[in-house]
């Protein structure tokens, strides 16, 4: 659900509530209205004393404002990023008037300050407008195939196709993005998320560091063919994420079966992020523990020192 179609069924809950406040006895004149329990989460400076004092003692507006603080939708890290570029799309302008100019929110504008003053690796690359059908690639004698193929500054990506399958490779030959995130998504003309995932950049041969996301051939046609898509990829600061986006995180996060090196540069990017605990939020903490520990498994793995870097 996206800040406008939330405002609707806000605006409708509100109608409703306001027709019923006499046969509501917990809910009296003080009590907050959905739109400024909204506003108050967006930005606590907006709480006035009054509403300070009320929300002590009224258990109702408590876990209003609670349920406003877990459910409100952030803008995306995408978009953040076109803003600082000056990029964005019409329906986005929409959403950042709407929830950081006018809304005032703290958790984003806090991101979008971080984002600016982070160095920042992107890539964009046409997809094919016609991509093969994968029962006709399971038919065919396997052959590698780079659909896609791109490079900008510091990062570079292939989408290859070998046999049925799809993979897309990222790599860098700039040594601080190793154990870095990079976030990718494949978009539609209109900016809409068709396919979207996370990776962490390993150390590879001949001082490169690279990571590949092998995607379900099925899903991937269904949802990208035809869509006049691009792919994008950025190395990402892991403060700049929103909820939604840390649970992107932890499903692309690799199985306790994964290859060690992978898992290893995984749990080291964890624990560099918990490093940085002051900029973290709660859906965040949540993730990376939630990901050191399926990774792990149970299991010893290399510590960060025995995770020898090659030449």
């Amino acid at each position: 659900m996206n800040d406008e179609q939330l405002l609707e069924a806000l605006a409708e809950l509100n109608r409703r509530l306001a027709t019923a406040t006499a046969a509501d006895p917990q809910r009296t004149g003080d009590c907050l209205t959905f739109f400024r329990a909204r506003a108050v989460v967006l930005d606590p400076a907006r709480e006035s004393p009054a509403e300070q004092a009320h929300l002590v003692t009224c258990r109702r507006c408590r876990q209003l404002v609670a349920s406003f603080a877990r459910q409100l939708p952030h803008l995306s890290t995408w978009t953040l990023i076109r803003l600082q570029m000056g990029a964005l799309l019409p329906a986005e302008e929409t959403a950042v008037e709407y929830h950081l100019r006018a809304g005032r929110c703290r958790e984003c504008a806090a991101r979008a300050a971080r984002l600016a003053r982070s160095p920042l690796a992107l890539l964009q690359i046409p997809i094919p407008a016609t991509l093969p059908h994968p029962a006709v690639a399971r038919a065919a004698v396997p052959e590698s195939e780079v659909l896609v193929r791109g490079e900008n500054g510091d990062l570079e990506a292939d989408l290859v196709r070998d046999g049925a399958e799809l993979c897309l490779e990222v790599r860098t030959r700039t040594a601080d993005y190793w154990q870095q995130l990079v976030a990718y998504v494949f978009e539609s003309a209109t900016g809409e998320a068709l396919l979207e995932g996370y990776l962490v950049l390993g150390a590879d041969v001949e001082g490169w560091y690279a990571a590949q996301a092998m995607l379900d051939p099925e899903r991937f046609r269904e949802g990208v063919s035809g869509a006049n898509p691009s792919l994008r990829l950025a190395v990402v600061q892991p403060a700049c994420l929103n909820g939604e986006e840390w649970d992107q995180v932890r499903a692309s996060a690799p199985a306790p079966q994964a290859e060690a090196r992978v898992k290893a540069d995984w749990l080291a990017f964890c624990r560099q992020t918990r490093g940085d605990a002051g900029a973290l939020s709660t859906a965040a903490e949540e993730a990376l523990r939630a990901i050191s520990s399926r990774i792990a498994g149970g299991a010893r793995l290399p510590e960060a020192g025995e995770h020898v870097q090659p030449d």
